[in-house]
């Protein structure tokens, strides 16, 4: 059978002596332990059992040197301690305590020469050692009471405590600060005062957030400084709380610290935070403390400074005591056993470390080097880890998945509240307030840990395993949980023979334990077998020897490591039980996640830059040496070796990446973009060719691996030379750190293209149709994908070949982990209620990404802000439409008859156009989900609430995909796991193509054989979505084809009662006229349109996409004909009015300029656009030096050669060169006319006041310009420049606005500007006045468009 290591094992006494000279007359007194069922009485001295185990360390201890032995005696190390009421119980002893007595009888011990070091050596006889052991059974101290008075303990630092001592004396030489981060028991306290001895400090004063620790620092400077020493500990006596204040207490404080300043008096003074802080000085509300912050302080000592220094009022604490006074800025001792929150304060040179490792290392050393001597580490029991998945062995276990836990033991040991909007549903019949939601699983899992089975390794499997966990720590979520858990376990068969004690208390670290603490010592005095419950009492500063075990049932994976150090070190703390010694300590937990992800934090496996991966990894190999961790699955338990764990750790600590939607480095291997050869920048080369193509808003620069990267070999050689100091590095070793520290920069870039493929895949492992159980290894899933599906979510030019080649930079534990998590955490919402799973499910795909405009994810803030604007229904935001803050419960938006015929319509026929993630339809359900409830949802039965769900997705709903895969993610969304309810999501193949025929394509989607329903034709009450924007030609912008307005046109075509979609604006105006033309017709004469909302900006929308032009939606309402309820949403604020969209040919998005522009073209005038260029005016191009189609020789200087002017754009800058007349291709009678050069593009203006152009230039003649610019050519020079004039007014930039609706600044975009008479300059009030603009109108310009100088 498997096992467990026995947690307490007997210590016994032997004597024993070596026949040579060397030995004559010397009896070595030592020890040895025996793992024995028999109690002490079967254990009588000399007895085989016991001269077996003596023998068994003797020879351990000689067994080198081959020497014969002769052994005298061997005795139990137990004794019987008379309690109050009478009864005895054992306590175990040690042979330093039988040697402290022989000692202080006068017999001398063998000194060895070598070390100085006491030996356990002594010269005596076998009589006077078995009188000494049974004067300490009998509870003396002397062989002779009468004759030898009781000796004063005295204390000798041990070796680590000298070298604390000494590395702070030398830091403090040139620095201020210093921290020792110690475990619990290194003596902390004593090596503290050893400093303060050994410097001669007078004014020292130590600070904590735990007020009772103040018994111990009294104690231990008694036992360093002497009760008759001049050196004296001093503390207030009350007043250890911020809320409370003495003033006369207060005031003999003050005059009792000014005192001992003045007269020279050296002391240690004690304070509380709490007390600190309640000081007004300190943000306090009492006049306190003023001596403590006035006194200029030798040494300042933060006890477990982890607590309550990195607060507000904490800083202000230590700002206050540290400030320099009189000259002298004080020395600062930072002491803690878990200083993860203030370890980056601190450098290697500044910092003391003595650790588990340390101290077992140490324990195993001085046992194997110094044989002869007492162990001072000998009673610290080793410690393990065991982890258990109950993933894999609770069936339910995927209700308590979450992003940043595998396990969530809050929801796992959740109670009835009686408040059904946090219990999601009525109390079931049957059940208490109290009561745990999940108490089937609750016991199941009890019966798991303590089912009967010789095969088991759950702790409480057995009665060998219950016996060595007789005495066990629990902690628990919360207080309502430990009672609950309390009652069941009385009730339990197995656990029911445990007395519980519930000591769970609120968690606070200031209350005094002594209540808890002696109702524990209670229980285990008068019980065999006791469980704690404990929900955050227990966990810090306090012992119970007996405890063998802590059960972690509470916490996350982002756990603090400090809190769970200590907890689990409450249970390696030395004890006895029964005359047997703790020897090995145990920590269950089962949250492997949290577990490892604890250890990560404490050996830097998971911070970046701190450790290589080979330190990482001797790091870990050191610790678990130590502190094995151990898998428990099934039958067997797994030691975790160090490359097994780095894996799991890597795997499990997946919540990053989940959280960021793996736009986060974790999900790559280590030395991604730094270990590089020639085919990994040729692939990453490919890659960013493929990633430029695509618009993607994040990507503002151009990526180019120029650098190939560093071989393993110099990978490995510039870390480990990174831990030499400098001095000692060989230029090889410089080079290649030198290198590693360029390619971080060409690492950066790496990553950016990766993660342009990256985002896209949390989507797709969020929809793929397999098991939730099942793992999805990287390469199954490029297999798991369509073609088609492919080509729609990932990069165009993405192929699934590319990507398997890129496989190999993934950490594929991660990835794989990290989608795990994801379909569980997709399943456990199928557990909840309708509204609540819909919460669940925004909460997880609000976390993946928008990889580009054509591939938007439509946040579901949008999608309520889109749907609650037009058709109304129950949205999930307030009406600021915060992403940070979603309601907890969807409010009604009405939009009158709208929302009633859609949402109160039993029979409605809802149909979202192209679903990517589900969301629209996720609204949609709901809304007709709340309008159906006859109650409250948490006042119904859970399987009514989802039946009433099944039957409006199933008879209500229609979605129409264009691939595979995105009906898969849609189905995820509205149904989860449920594979037996139906979800009407079609995919059409080649669903753009079918587009040419749409009355066709309107046809097939209304025939009722389609949606696998019977009857008539479907007739479908409201069409809505967000259909995809573009085609990509290849280069984004202005070369990819629109194709929202072919989904508009369909929704038309299927003759619904409401269509509402959103998409770009440049339908307005701009956009390609043989695709646009029709649709934007068909939209300005639409009667119909009920609302239309446009946004100038689309970030206001999107924030992450920036789509040229601007976004809009609306609402058509063919039961109306009128104007539109109109809305312009600019930098922010709504401009809303009634207007007819058909007045011009395009829509201006400024009804305001819309009138202006009313005004200019009254008779019909000629205008602007008349004047200006077409593109390329002299078929030049942009860059006339480097074009590879038709290069010109542009030269700096001119010569009767080369004489024309060429005007072109350089590096963003405007040039003035020379090029021939014959280079002229185009338009080269317009050479030498007069003319006005403009930039032919500039911003698209989402923001205002706006420039609209860019600056005009008088080019004057014998002049051309590339395809920078358009031109307009007048008869002299005059003219020319009083047009530049005219074009610098807002009036006419204005004009071009009502047009321009993106930075491309063609001659179209002129159109409304009126020409003037050119034979004087212009000016704002003068065209103004001559247009009879208003007021309002003027103002309204001047606010909007920027002055041109």
């Amino acid at each position: 059978m498997a096992g467990y290591r026995d947690t307490f094992e007997y210590k016994l006494i032997y004597v024993m002596t070596i026949p040579d000279e060397e030995h004559k007359g010397l009896l070595k007194i030592g020890e040895a332990t025996l793992a024995s069922s028999s109690g002490v009485s079967q254990l009588p001295p000399n007895c085989a059992a016991l001269n077996g185990a003596a023998h068994k360390r003797i020879k351990e201890y000689t067994h080198t040197a081959m020497t014969r032995y002769e052994l005298l005696y061997a005795e139990l190390a137990v004794r019987f301690i008379e309690l109050d009421d009478g009864s005895k119980v054992p306590k175990v002893f040690s042979d330093n305590d039988i040697h402290r007595i022989v000692k202080r009888a006068g017999y001398l011990c063998k000194t060895f020469y070598d070390t100085g070091n006491e030996s356990e050596w002594f010269k005596i006889d076998l009589e006077t050692v078995k009188n000494a052991i049974k004067a300490f059974k009998d509870g003396r101290s002397d062989l002779s009471p009468s004759e030898k008075p009781h000796m004063d303990e005295t204390i000798t630092l041990r070796a680590e405590q000298v070298a604390a001592v000494a590395k702070t004396q030398s830091v403090y030489r040139k620095s201020d600060r210093m921290l020792w981060n110690c475990k619990m028991r290194f003596g902390k306290t004593v090596t503290a005062y050893e400093l303060i001895k050994r410097e001669g400090y007078q004014k020292s004063i130590v600070v904590t957030h735990r007020p009772v620790v103040v018994k111990g620092w009294r104690e231990d400077h008694d036992k360093i400084f002497g009760g008759d020493s001049e050196h004296i500990f001093v503390t207030k006596q009350t007043g250890s709380s911020a809320y409370e204040y003495d003033a006369s207490m207060d005031s003999e404080n003050e005059r009792m610290l000014h005192n001992y300043a003045v007269q020279g008096v050296s002391f240690t003074y004690f304070a509380s935070m709490q007390d600190l802080r309640g000081s007004e000085l300190a943000g306090g509300k009492f006049n306190k403390n003023k001596a403590v912050f006035d006194m200029d302080w030798d040494l300042i000592i933060y006890d477990e400074a982890h607590e309550g220094t990195q607060t507000d009022p904490g800083q202000s604490v230590r700002a206050l005591l540290e400030a320099p006074k009189n000259g002298k800025t004080p020395k600062v001792l930072s002491l803690s056993g878990t200083p993860y929150n203030i370890e980056n304060d601190y450098d290697a040179e500044n910092t003391y470390t003595w650790d588990y490792v340390m101290e077992q290392r140490r324990k195993r050393e001085f046992a194997l080097n110094h044989p002869d001597e007492y162990n001072p580490y000998a009673d610290l029991p080793e410690l393990r880890i065991y982890t258990f998945d109950l993933q894999k062995n609770l069936p339910a276990s995927y209700r308590y998945v979450k992003e940043d836990m595998a396990f969530n033991f809050k929801e796992f040991f959740r109670t009835w509240s009686g408040d059904s909007k946090k219990d999601f549903r009525p109390i079931p019949s049957g059940k208490h307030i109290g009561d745990f939601v999940h108490e089937d699983d609750v016991i199941a899992f009890l019966n798991l840990i303590s089912a009967d089975s010789e095969d088991s390794n759950y702790p409480f499997s057995n009665d060998e395993y219950r016996n060595m966990f007789r005495h066990t720590f629990w902690i628990v979520p919360g207080v309502k949980e430990a009672a609950a858990l309390s009652r069941l376990l009385r009730k339990h068969p197995v656990f029911g023979k445990f007395k519980v004690a519930n000591v769970a208390g609120d968690g606070d670290e200031e209350e005094p334990y002594d209540e808890a603490l002696k109702k524990v010592q209670d229980t285990i005095a008068n019980n065999k077998y006791t469980i704690t419950l404990s929900c955050g009492r227990l966990t810090t500063g306090v012992t119970v020897p007996e405890w063998s075990a802590v059960m972690l049932l509470t916490g996350g994976a982002n756990a603090s490591a400090a809190g769970y150090m200590q907890t689990i070190f409450r249970v390696q703390s030395a004890g006895s039980i029964e005359g047997k010694q703790k020897e090995c300590a145990y920590a269950f937990d089962f949250a492997p996640d949290r577990a490892l992800n604890v250890i990560s934090e404490v050996h830097n496996l998971t911070r970046h830059g701190k450790m290589s991966e080979e330190q990482q990894r001797t790091a870990l190999g050191e610790f678990l040496n130590f502190c094995p961790v151990i898998s428990v699955e099934g039958t067997e338990m797994i030691p975790y070796k160090t490359d097994s764990l780095m894996r799991q750790i890597k795997k499990l600590s997946v919540d990053k990446a989940i959280q960021t939607g793996f736009d986060d480095d974790s999900i790559y291997n280590e030395g991604v973009g730094i270990i590089m050869d020639g085919e990994d920048v040729k692939l990453f080369n490919k890659l960013a060719g493929i990633v430029h193509g695509q618009p993607k808003a994040k990507l503002s620069k151009k990526v180019t691996i120029n650098s190939q990267g560093l071989t393993n070999e110099q990978y490995d050689m510039a870390e480990k030379a990174k831990n030499k100091p400098k001095r000692e590095r060989t230029p090889e070793e410089e080079a290649a750190i030198k290198k590693q520290k360029e390619l971080n920069k060409e690492r950066e870039k790496v990553l950016r293209l990766l993660r342009a493929v990256s985002i896209r895949l949390p989507l797709l492992i969020y929809g793929m149709r397999k098991d939730v159980d099942e793992d999805i290894p990287m390469e199954e899933f490029v297999e798991q994908i369509d073609p088609e599906s492919w080509d729609e979510f990932m990069p165009k030019g993405v192929t699934t070949g590319l990507f398997r080649q890129l496989l190999k930079y993934y950490d594929r534990d991660v990835v794989s982990g990290a989608g795990f998590r994801i379909r569980r955490m997709a399943k456990a919402a199928d557990e909840l209620p309708p509204i609540r799973r819909a919460i669940r499910i925004m909460d997880i795909i609000s976390h993946f990404r928008n990889p580009d405009k054509e591939t938007v994810l439509t946040p579901w803030r949008v999608v309520n802000m889109h749907m609650s604007d037009t058709i109304g229904g129950y949205c999930f935001f307030d009406e600021d439409f915060d992403q940070t803050k979603p309601l907890d419960e969807p409010r009604l938006v009405d939009n009158g008859d709208v929302t009633a015929n859609i949402f109160c319509n039993p029979d409605a026929h809802l149909l979202e156009m192209n679903s990517k993630s589900g969301l629209y339809p996720l609204y949609l359900a709901c809304s007709l989900y709340m309008m159906k409830l006859s109650k409250p949802e948490d006042e119904l039965p859970i399987e009514e609430t989802q039946q009433i769900w099944r039957e409006i997705v199933e008879k209500n709903m229609f979605v129409l995909c264009r691939t595979k895969m995105a009906c898969s993610i849609t189905r995820r969304t509205l149904v989860g796991y449920h594979d037996n309810w139906t979800v009407r999501a079609i995919r059409l193949s080649r669903l753009l193509d079918r587009m040419k025929d749409k009355q066709r394509l309107a046809n097939k989607l209304s025939n009722p054989s389609e949606w696998g329903i019977e009857g008539e034709r479907v007739k479908f009450d409201a069409i809505v979505g967000n259909p995809p924007y573009q085609l990509t030609g290849g280069s984004g912008g202005t070369n990819d084809s629109p194709i929202y307005q072919e989904f508009a046109m369909l929704a038309e075509k299927l003759g619904p009662d409401y269509i509402s979609l959103i998409m770009p604006a440049r339908w307005f105006s701009g956009g390609r006229e043989s695709q646009l033309a029709e649709f934007r017709q068909y939209m300005l004469n639409n009667r119909h349109i009920r609302k239309m909302t446009v946004y100038m900006d689309s970030k206001d929308v999107f924030p992450t996409v920036e789509i040229k032009g601007g976004l809009c939606y609306y609402l058509i309402d063919n039961s109306k004909d009128g104007d539109c309820d109109y809305v312009l949403v600019r930098d922010g604020t709504k401009h809303q009015m009634m207007r007819s969209l058909g007045d011009f040919d395009i829509l201006i998005r400024e009804p305001m300029l819309a009138e202006i522009v009313k005004k200019a073209m009254v008779g019909n005038p000629q205008t602007v656009d008349t004047l200006i260029s077409g593109d390329t005016p002299f078929g030049i191009p942009t860059n006339p030096k480097e074009s590879a189609k038709s290069p010109i020789a542009v030269y700096q200087n001119a010569s009767e050669a080369h004489d024309v002017k060429l005007y072109h754009i350089e590096n963003s800058k405007r040039k003035v060169e020379y090029i021939s007349r014959d280079s002229v291709t185009k338009n080269a009678s317009l050479i030498d006319a007069e003319k006005v050069i403009i930039p032919k593009g500039y911003g698209a203006g989402e923001t205002y006041p706006h420039q609209i152009l860019g600056e005009p230039e008088y080019a004057g003649s014998n002049s051309v310009c590339s395809q920078s610019y358009l031109t307009a050519c007048f008869n002299s020079k005059e003219e020319a420049q009083n047009f530049i004039t005219y074009l610098k007014t807002k009036f006419f930039r204005a004009l071009v606005l009502s047009v321009k609706i993106s930075q491309d600044a063609m001659s179209r975009v002129y159109r409304f500007v009126p020409i003037q008479d050119f034979t004087k300059p212009w000016t704002d009030a003068e065209l103004y006045a001559k247009y009879h603009l208003t007021d309002d109108e003027i103002a309204f310009i001047e606010a909007m468009i920027k002055p041109m100088e």
